[in-house]
């Protein structure tokens, strides 16, 4: 994410605080929401687009039939206002159904 930041790019990582038993203690920390993925915000015509696939750290952009997948803006914004929803139960588990 730095490195994209650095070329001017804005992007999105969305974090939660997660409580987790380690060695008997509970402990707070922040995880990623979606691990290994992060939003970018560029156009298609913005120079960066050549430059993404050999930014360090990026490992692909998710598409589809060759093209970016993009995502609206207002997907965006639900997920930012949800964050403290999903903190407060816990994250996501791995298996449990994601509701609209």
């Amino acid at each position: 994410m730095a490195n994209l930041q650095n070329q001017g790019a804005s992007c999105f990582y969305p974090k939660i605080e997660v409580e987790r038993i380690r060695g008997n203690k509970r402990q707070k920390r922040l995880e990623p929401l979606f691990p290994g993925y992060l939003f970018i915000n560029i156009e298609q015509t913005d120079p960066l687009w050549a430059k993404l696939r050999s930014t360090r750290g990026v490992g692909r952009v998710v598409s589809f039939a060759g093209k970016p997948a993009p995502i609206d803006d207002a997907v965006i914004d639900h997920i930012r206002d949800s964050l403290d929803k999903v903190a407060d139960a816990g994250g996501i588990q791995p298996g449990q159904p994601v509701l609209k």
